[in-house]
């Protein structure tokens, strides 16, 4: 059953928004720039993406009952994530520089430059 409270209706416009932001930026990196690292030890777009799209399979996976991503830290630490470091980023839009990605949306280089933008 679908809510339609005003806070879901905005929470959905919200994501609706994002998702566009999303698309229009994938959509104004030249193709020759896709496959570049950002830099140093950083993601090129195209993994940037593959990331993003992992995540939300691995989301609607776990919506429907699967596994979703499995805990890589001790429950302490896990807690002190959602309690103090996520309302921080909520809070900040900012999110912190060099923690590495969960193993199951860690893009694999070698698929994310073999895609194509559509």
């Amino acid at each position: 059953m679908r809510s339609t409270s005003s806070r879901w209706l905005a929470t959905e416009r919200h994501h609706a928004e994002a998702v566009a932001a999303f698309l229009l930026a994938t959509s104004l990196v030249p193709a020759d720039k896709w496959s570049v690292p950002l830099g140093p030890n950083r993601w090129s777009p195209a993994q940037m993406a593959l990331h993003i799209e992992q995540s939300y399979l691995v989301c609607v996976d776990a919506l429907r009952g699967g596994p979703g991503m499995q805990p890589q830290r001790p429950a302490f630490v896990r807690w002190v994530g959602r309690t103090v470091m996520l309302p921080l980023m909520r809070l900040t839009g900012r999110f912190p520089q060099g923690v590495p990605a969960p193993r199951e949306v860690r893009p694999d280089a070698d698929q994310a430059h073999a895609s194509l933008r559509d």
